[in-house]
């Protein structure tokens, strides 16, 4: 019998842009071949083109209709406005999907949208949103701080108008941010705002979370569509959930992966292990990106596949590094600082238009190499983490912006004592004096948060 496989894609798009481009990929699956063995399922959490902008969570099963010699959306049901971000939410779209398969599928998870290096769908927790209104004829906007606030309210049954724009003013944003105008404004209108922003971010820890409620063993593959997921923090969160993880390091164009070649390759040979799966993802990237003819934006991926069996053993190898480091900056702070600096920051050139979102993740293997080369580092230690790339760095695929040294796994690495005095992304996901309850896992169980703000605080 041959073996059965099952694909669930989870597609977020809040504004037209996305929408746009999550049509284009939808369209990309509806091409692909049929099989038995095969069962793709899609859901769709994506704007509205109508005046409220209400998003609307449909969860549908790709089918072939023989009738009419063509694949197409067989609803399965509508889950209305939906917190994509809240791990519950997406156990109960699990379970669905579940009733649908059995424990003898080999499970891929396919998330879709933009990346945010800690998680997906939105920037952060409380990321900044943008209100446009237009009063006697004039347009304004207001900037809301913390659209979960708001979110927050709405979901604890608070729908009447003033009372989610009041939940508003007292937590989402400071009384003086907001215009007159905009205080005057028609509520209902501003509740339907609210209404179409009920996805916080998602974050790998949340991911890991539902997939463990919902599932007996691990998913076989993730496939992330979204920007900057392929880090250590993202490994270590799902090392107990996900076999190996398809994702970017770097930026991740919607083009994203060659969906039909690796779908079709499920269809012609169902025995495909999920390792050789995961190679040909990786492997496939460029061809695309030729095939469209948009090489130039390949040139700023560098994306892997990595088995996280043995993430902890990465970890380890870190923390040693983390204790060198943190006697090393006694003494040389400024010369490891220079490295930091050289090193290549996957992030680096969105920084000047990302207002708060300051990621600094740069790549792990090209920042080690450097702080290796001045002997702040032990080879021993260096030998470490490239014998387990050897052993579990699947395949990757490095556009030419990157170094030679460049492995496709990012570590979070800010070099900015501002930031880490002022940032509430930091604050909320690393820092040692922070809240625990949104902190990265990594960040909790291993010694490079302690570094990294003791290095910071240094500068």
């Amino acid at each position: 019998m041959d073996q059965k496989w099952a694909i669930l894609v989870l597609i977020h798009a809040e504004d037209a842009k996305t929408k746009h481009f999550s049509n284009i990929f939808l369209n990309e699956l509806l091409q692909t071949n049929d099989a038995a063995h095969l069962k793709i399922f899609i859901l769709r959490n994506t704007y509205s083109y109508s005046i409220s902008k209400s998003m609307d969570a449909v969860l549908s099963e790709l089918v072939f209709d023989a009738g009419e010699n063509e694949k197409k959306l067989n609803f399965i049901k509508d889950y209305g406005k939906i917190n994509l971000g809240d791990s519950k939410q997406l156990s109960k779209i699990f379970d669905e999907v579940l009733m649908r398969t059995g424990k003898d599928y080999r499970f891929i998870v396919i998330t879709w949208d933009h990346g945010f290096s800690f998680g997906i769908f939105n920037g952060e927790i409380g990321a900044n949103k943008v209100f446009s209104f237009e009063k006697n004829d004039t347009k304004s906007h207001v900037v809301i701080t913390n659209i979960a606030g708001g979110v927050r309210a709405l979901g604890a049954g608070n729908d009447k108008p003033e009372n989610i724009i009041d939940a508003v003013i007292e937590e989402c944003t400071s009384a003086e941010k907001l215009t007159e105008d905009f205080i005057d404004f028609d509520r209902t209108v501003f509740k339907d705002f609210i209404a179409s922003s009920t996805t916080d971010m998602l974050t790998p820890e949340e991911i890991a979370t539902a997939i463990d409620a919902s599932f007996a063993k691990k998913i076989d593959i993730l496939i992330m569509m979204n920007c900057w997921m392929q880090s250590i923090d993202t490994c270590y969160a799902l090392e107990k959930s996900v076999d190996i993880l398809v994702a970017a390091t770097s930026t991740m164009d919607f083009i994203g992966y060659d969906y039909i070649d690796f779908i079709n390759k499920i269809c012609s040979n169902p025995e495909v292990t999920p390792s050789d799966l995961s190679n040909r993802i990786i492997s496939k990237i460029e061809g695309k990106y030729i095939k469209l003819k948009t090489e130039i934006a390949f040139k700023e991926i560098a994306a892997s596949a990595i088995n996280l069996s043995s993430i902890k053993k990465l970890k380890a190898v870190i923390d040693i590094i983390s204790t060198s480091l943190d006697v090393v900056i006694k003494n040389n702070l400024v010369a490891v600082n220079k490295e930091r600096i050289d090193s290549y920051e996957v992030t680096h050139e969105y920084l000047p238009t990302a207002g708060i979102f300051f990621y600094y993740v740069v790549d792990m293997s090209d920042v080690m190499t450097r702080l290796l080369s001045r002997h702040f580092i032990s080879q021993k230690d260096v030998e470490k983490l490239n014998n387990w790339f050897s052993d579990f760095l699947i395949k990757n695929t490095i556009g030419d912006n990157f170094t030679n040294e460049t492995q496709a796994l990012g570590i979070y690495f800010p070099n900015n004592k501002e930031y880490v005095m002022q940032s509430t992304y930091y604050y909320e996901f690393y820092s040692p004096t922070g809240p625990k309850k949104n902190h990265k896992r990594f960040a909790l169980e291993s010694s490079w948060s302690a570094f990294i703000d003791k290095y910071n605080k240094g500068l």
